[in-house]
């Protein structure tokens, strides 16, 4: 697997993974993003799994939304929009992503990663788990979305 670096912006691949994710998903509410909308631009970075073609993506804000809920000061990233083709769940791409994207992070300063999972939805939450994040609130979310609020400190 390779993994390549973007600017936080509007790519066509990163976003033909999210709606081959999201329109796999028995559970719509699991994933709180227009599948048909673009990738915002802003501060950060678009992180991309390759095996040949596209298979995941990780969208991380700086200072984001989270940060925000969560009263975090500017050295804050959030771990925004994730998403895995159906045909390679379960084999770590996403764990990989996120390691990437908090290397980069600590590289610049961000010492609090905050991420969003559906509670019930186990993969991604034991995915963040075993890379060290805590949940530390449970709240509405994105137009009322059941989400729990995810943190990690890193160095």
């Amino acid at each position: 697997m390779i993994i390549r670096k973007f600017p936080l912006a509007p790519n066509a691949e990163a976003e033909s993974i999210i709606k081959e994710a999201y329109y796999s998903l028995d559970i719509k509410d699991w994933f709180a993003v227009d599948p048909d909308s673009s990738i915002k631009s802003g501060e950060g970075r678009l992180y991309i799994a390759y095996e040949n073609i596209p298979i995941g993506m990780l969208s991380v804000v700086y200072s984001g939304e989270l940060s925000e809920v969560i009263a975090a000061d500017s050295s804050s990233a959030d771990m925004d929009v994730a998403a895995v083709i159906p045909s390679c769940r379960g084999r770590g791409v996403m764990a990989e992503l996120m390691k990437e994207a908090e290397k980069d992070a600590a590289g610049e300063g961000i010492r609090i990663l905050l991420a969003t999972v559906h509670p019930d939805n186990i993969p991604s939450r034991h995915t963040m788990e075993k890379l060290g994040y805590r949940e530390i609130l449970h709240r509405k979310m994105y137009g009322g979305y059941d989400r729990l609020i995810m943190m990690k400190r890193i160095q």
